[in-house]
């Protein structure tokens, strides 16, 4: 009598990646819906401007930029505004906006990063799990605070759309006019979006020259059409090239490194919340921080085809922009005086290219022993989602984006005060932290 040997299903076989896929996203929507709600997550004044915008564009007013601020486009009250024209014009609507952003930058981090790693069967799907539940400074930066979901989404868009340029839809036009819709709708929303946009622009010349120069100058016109509002803002009165006042002096570059390595880098890596100076379970950063400087080192070609003779394939262009991707944030970053900035949230375009760098060292573990890639990756989840709940249970100030312990009001006592002012003639004074999100 014969028997059947079943052989263990590789992780990614076909017949569980739609599972696996999926999985994400529903992890991460959860992941969103659990940390959203004000008591675990506080509704600040910040967050109220962005809301307040919605509602005053429904009212018939049309913001060009963030109010008060030139440095922010307004488009993502836009886009809030139009899910408040068929919901409720409510907080939940419009964090519910935000993280509907973060999960299509999570669609197309998956797309790139199966092109980037062709016939991976690990990667790609590390990179999504890595994007569903991240550090603590992504969700703290993707959901509650102005303008920081909309570049994960755009800027993964502007990958995924100018990797596909340098490919298959370099002979089409109608793709270059996409890109630089995405680019000139990037470049009025946050202006640190350039940091995805100038490896492409690089990358677009060193690859092709001039010989592209048609599908150049649509995507040149649609870019200065879609990025309109800030021309005419500039135009009007050069808030955003001249600013009249006193230049800051720039910190040394010493203490600006200080500020990276021992605030922002650990904000970034996940063991330390971005408005406490104190580390989470430091027993456990060490383990952290090592494994992903083993995983960065191993991104980079030469230590790689050094260290594994059969190392998995990569599709080197997009690596590479990845690479140069990294290396002007690192210009633009340390140049400026954002370097001394100790939240880490000026990091968020750098975790691309450290998922991928993950994804492509578990792809090549997997190839040599699979529960060990199984259990490096549940264990990074696990840690990020532990830092999650760990925040959660310490209210206040539970998940927030102010870095001020001072101004850890809560949510506690908003109804009190609105019922206060609506007695008392529904007028008052207060400052910036008070006095939109009671508006």
């Amino acid at each position: 009598m014969s028997t059947i040997s079943r052989q263990p299903r590789p992780l990614g076989d076909l017949t569980w990646r739609p599972f696996l896929v999926v999985g994400a996203f529903i992890a991460a929507a959860a992941l969103k819906l659990y940390i959203s709600p004000a008591a675990r997550m506080p509704f600040d004044s910040d967050e109220a401007i962005l809301l307040l915008m919605a509602r005053h564009i429904l009212e018939g007013e049309r913001p060009l930029f963030f109010y008060g601020e030139a440095y922010g486009g307004s488009f993502d009250s836009y886009l809030i505004a139009l899910f408040y024209r068929f919901f409720d014009d409510t907080v939940a609507v419009g964090r519910l906006v935000q993280s509907f952003e973060y999960l299509v930058g999570m669609g197309f981090t998956y797309l790139l990063a199966r092109r980037l790693m062709p016939g991976a069967r690990v990667g790609p799907l590390a990179v999504l799990w890595l994007m569903a539940i991240p550090p603590l400074l992504m969700s703290t930066w993707t959901t509650p605070a102005v303008l920081y979901a909309i570049v994960i989404c755009l800027g993964s868009i502007l990958l995924y759309l100018g990797h596909r340029l340098m490919w298959e839809d370099a002979d089409r036009p109608w793709r270059w006019a996409l890109f630089g819709a995405v680019a000139g709708l990037s470049f009025w929303t946050f202006g640190i979006l350039v940091v995805y946009m100038l490896p492409l622009f690089i990358f677009f010349i060193g690859r092709f020259r001039w010989r592209r120069w048609p599908g150049y100058l649509l995507g040149a016109v649609a870019f200065f059409l879609f990025s309109a509002p800030w021309w005419v803002q500039a135009a009007a009165g050069l808030q955003l090239i001249i600013n009249p006042e006193p230049l800051i002096g720039m910190p040394s570059l010493p203490l600006r490194i200080f500020a990276f390595l021992g605030l922002a880098l650990p904000s970034y890596f996940g063991f330390r919340d971005p408005w406490s100076p104190s580390m989470t379970w430091p027993a456990l950063a060490p383990a952290v921080i090592i494994f992903y400087l083993i995983a960065i080192l191993y991104a980079i070609p030469p230590i790689r085809r050094r260290i594994d003779q059969a190392p998995p394939t990569v599709e080197p262009v997009g690596f590479a922009v990845l690479g140069v991707q990294v290396l002007v944030w690192t210009l633009l970053y340390f140049g400026t005086g954002f370097s001394l900035e100790a939240t880490g949230r000026y990091l968020l375009p750098l975790y691309p290219a450290l998922f991928f760098a993950v994804g492509l060292l578990l792809e090549r573990i997997g190839h040599w022993r699979q529960s060990l890639v199984i259990g490096l990756l549940a264990t990074l989840l696990a840690f990020n989602l532990g830092t999650h709940f760990r925040a959660v249970r310490a209210t206040p100030p539970g998940i927030t984006a102010q870095m001020n312990p001072v101004l850890h009001f809560g949510n506690t006592s908003d109804q009190a005060l609105i019922d206060f002012l609506a007695s008392h003639g529904g007028h008052g004074y207060s400052h910036h932290w008070i006095s939109y999100k009671i508006a």
